[in-house]
């Protein structure tokens, strides 16, 4: 009969071992699977980030271009005006035909 406790206690080590493992194995399948989620949430963050950064670019360039076209008319303007200058002042235009043209 002392061998057949003996095995007895066996069978119970390995059924609390077996058990044991089971219980571990689903805390781990627990905690991988809410390590994932939180990763699916990072991911998703990292989007929302991404596109904040790309709509502020887009944002920036136009901005650039805008300023660039300002830049450009302003030096345009300022030439035209310094050669309606330079004309009225060699006498190739009155008075009266330098305002008309700087209007333009």
């Amino acid at each position: 009969e002392g061998s057949i406790e003996a095995a007895g206690k066996q069978v119970k080590r390995v059924a609390d071992a077996v058990a044991t493992d089971s219980a571990v194995n689903e805390a781990t399948m627990s905690a991988l699977k809410a390590s994932r989620e939180a990763l699916e949430r990072d991911v998703e963050a990292a989007e929302a980030v991404a596109k904040a950064v790309n709509r502020a670019l887009n944002t920036e360039k136009a901005a650039v271009t805008s300023l660039k076209q300002t830049a450009t008319n302003a030096v345009k303007t300022i030439t035209d005006a310094e050669s309606v200058a330079e004309a009225a002042a060699t006498g190739r235009l009155s008075d009266a035909s330098a305002v008309t043209s700087l209007e333009s």
